[in-house]
């Protein structure tokens, strides 16, 4: 079960990080900083189905932090990097968000916020080589931050909320961040998730940290 999920994120990750617009230009690997994309870390949870509460079609949990240079390219950028990097799980060239309302496969709501912010949730089924699976993506664009949480085997309003509430009250943290594929980082965004004990996590085990910018990911054993 751990080698089939931490594939399918890693398959949604190539797609959402290879075709997604930011500002109506497409995302090129030499122009992360044109754009003022400085970061762009994520971890990847596996859940336990065993655990107390626990909700027996949640397989996985991914929050993705992206940092610009200000507060103002992250607001511009919002609407269309959240919609290219949705469009990206779900296989669909759409150029804003009514795009993939129109698709089917998914509802986007654009009128929601969370903890004062604006955010975007989208609910519908991605598509992996023939394999559907319900999903339900929350970004919320903090200061100079959007965060993405995206659960997998959930496609239910509100499911992502409390992590994502959390992400975009977290005190920003500027320690350089120490590194692990293995989802022991510290340090910058890691530093911003919740922590052991943290009811947001409750049922959830870290398998995969990701450095889009940077580094490959190894799961954990």
């Amino acid at each position: 079960m751990v080698k089939k999920l931490t594939a399918l994120f890693a398959l949604m990750l190539a797609l959402g990080m290879s075709i997604m617009p930011v500002a109506a230009q497409e995302l090129d690997a030499d122009a992360y900083a044109d754009l003022g994309l400085e970061s762009a870390y994520s971890r990847l949870y596996i859940a336990d189905g065993t655990a107390t509460n626990a909700d027996p079609n949640l397989l996985g949990v991914m929050a993705i932090g992206f940092h610009f240079d200000k507060a103002d390219t992250a607001e511009d950028a919002f609407e269309e990097f959240t919609c290219g990097f949705i469009g990206g799980f779900i296989g669909v060239d759409a150029a804003d968000c009514d795009g993939l309302n129109e698709d089917g496969t998914v509802t986007v709501d654009t009128d929601i916020a969370i903890s004062d912010d604006p955010a975007i949730e989208a609910i519908g089924t991605a598509d992996f080589s023939g394999t559907s699976m319900p999903m339900t993506l929350l970004a919320v664009q903090s200061d100079e931050n959007i965060f993405m949480v995206i659960n997998l085997g959930v496609a239910e309003s509100q499911s992502a909320d409390a992590l994502g509430g959390f992400l975009a009250d977290a005190e920003a943290v500027d320690t350089e961040v120490e590194f692990n594929a293995d989802g022991t980082s510290t340090g910058g965004f890691f530093d911003m998730l919740p922590q052991d004990g943290d009811k947001e996590i409750e049922g959830l085990a870290p398998s995969m940290d990701t450095d889009f910018l940077n580094s490959s990911a190894t799961p954990a054993a």
